[in-house]
């Protein structure tokens, strides 16, 4: 993150799995930091391990920082063609409205494939949040 800036991040980063399990981990403003008002978050998984799980409509992922601040959103998300990451373009269409944090942003459900054991979820390279279009600050690795 840049000073003063804002942060994103994955919680939780580190998920123990069984298989079959679901379990659901969130892309979060850790802390209250510069305002923003969109953020872009590029989520890299195991493909071998997890199965992305998006909800329809793609809203219903939604976390509260954003649906409580503002009425109106831009959502994408978009998988990469090898299932290896997915890319989630957010933004407030609220004038004027920003938010701080902490809190969720996203939530993004997965079901474990067939091998046990820890896995790891991480904010790739092309993450980063806004506010009226400034650059604010990029996920914590």
């Amino acid at each position: 993150a840049v000073a003063g800036g804002a942060s994103l991040a994955i919680d939780p980063a580190l998920t123990v799995i069984t298989p079959g399990q679901e379990f659901t981990v969130d892309v979060v403003v850790p802390v209250a930091g510069a305002p923003i008002n969109g953020y872009d978050a590029v989520v890299g998984f195991d493909p071998a391990r997890l199965e992305l799980l998006l909800p329809t409509p793609l809203s219903l992922g939604e976390g509260v920082l954003f649906t409580d601040a503002c009425a109106q959103r831009f959502l994408s998300v978009t998988v990469r063609p090898d299932s290896s990451a997915v890319s989630i373009s957010h933004v407030l269409l609220c004038a004027g409205i920003s938010v701080t944090g902490p809190g969720a942003t996203y939530g993004l459900r997965f079901r474990a494939r067939q091998t046990a054991g820890k896995t790891y979820l991480r904010l790739l390279e092309g993450s980063a949040a806004y506010d009226a279009g400034a650059y604010r600050g990029a996920g914590v690795r």
